[in-house]
């Protein structure tokens, strides 16, 4: 696949799987065993969906706006916003639904073999989307996000 096909693929997993809500699609561009290099606990597939679904049950307007892409050879690099209203029924990394905003910057590299995605690695503003969200972060949380050199 070529570095273009490669920012397309990219640009409809966003579009199609993750802001319009379609986790069976995302079949056709992750493969089964997609290794999760971020500092969420999650592998493969099926762990992508649980993870979204999750995600969408705390942010039901959850939407990622891709700022600016970059490729080369088989990987591709996404730096995006997400926004999203903390408005569902369920907690969101332990804190109870609060109905704030928040809007963060994150950037995701995702690794190409033959047209599917098979590797990610992606760092987000977690500790200010937590702060928007109105909590406080303790230790714990700080350094279960923490990333060390």
């Amino acid at each position: 696949m070529s570095i273009e096909e490669n920012k397309n693929l990219v640009r409809r997993f966003y579009d199609e799987v993750i802001n319009q809500k379609n986790l069976d699609l995302a079949d056709e561009f992750v493969v089964e065993g997609a290794i999760e290099n971020e500092e969420v606990n999650m592998s493969g597939l099926e762990s992508l969906k649980q993870f979204y679904r999750n995600f969408y049950a705390a942010f039901p307007d959850l939407h990622f706006h891709i700022e600016d892409m970059i490729a080369e050879d088989d990987k591709v690099v996404v730096r995006m916003t997400v926004t999203g209203a903390h408005t569902g029924e369920t907690e969101f990394m332990g804190f109870t639904p609060s109905g704030n905003k928040m809007k963060v910057e994150t950037i995701d590299i995702i690794r190409f073999e033959d047209g599917m995605m098979v590797e990610h690695w992606g760092r987000t503003d977690t500790l200010g989307m937590i702060q928007q969200l109105g909590e406080t972060p303790n230790e714990s949380l700080i350094n279960s996000i923490r990333v060390d050199p």
